[in-house]
């Protein structure tokens, strides 16, 4: 693997705030007592999709897993919430 780094040029004259798109990778969790943002952010997000899977494939219940879905929808939406609130600056800025 190899690491990247972020280049800038000309040499920033001024505190600017970068904002960086791509895929956050988690610390491997090594004990049963570790934590990472998996565990303790998206906890229902990952119950209530595991509940859904268990309840579709394993029992056959379709009514379980339909509002099991509807669980896990909920938790992502709360997260996405979350983002989009942690991501807000108050300002409106230009879209392409």
């Amino acid at each position: 693997m190899t690491s990247a780094g972020i280049r800038l040029y000309p040499t920033p004259n001024a505190i600017f705030t970068l904002t960086l798109p791509g895929v956050y990778d988690a610390a491997a969790l090594s004990a049963d007592s570790s934590s990472n943002a998996w565990t303790t952010e998206a906890v229902d997000l990952i119950a209530a999709a595991a509940k859904k899977l268990l309840l579709r494939d394993i029992k056959g219940d379709a009514a379980g897993a339909a509002i099991a879905t509807g669980v896990e929808a909920d938790a992502l939406y709360r997260l996405r919430a979350e983002t989009v609130q942690r991501l807000n600056t108050g300002r409106m800025r230009a879209s392409t």
